[in-house]
């Protein structure tokens, strides 16, 4: 099974995307915390609640929030058909 070219293909994919999502990820905390740190500007303090945002938010309601966003108002759980976005 971990010698299938598709597993193998999928790691890479995963591995691949989070070491890009690692670097992106910490070159812009830095800069934002050295720009945060350092300098007073007009909505410095909505710039940082919005960092803190994702750690406030829970994955749930993210994911509900995503849904909603992309008009995928009906989605299936176990079998089960359900549409309470709507």
């Amino acid at each position: 099974m971990i010698t299938n070219p598709q597993v193998v293909a999928a790691y890479k994919v995963t591995l691949l995307s989070a070491f890009v999502a690692s670097i992106f990820n910490g070159v812009f905390g830095l800069l934002m915390a050295w720009i945060l740190t350092r300098y007073r500007f007009p909505g410095r303090t909505l710039l940082d609640a919005l960092m803190d945002l994702p750690f406030a938010l829970p994955t749930a309601v993210a994911g509900l929030t995503l849904l909603r966003c992309f008009r995928l108002t009906e989605f299936t759980v176990n079998g089960w058909r359900s549409s309470i976005l709507k």
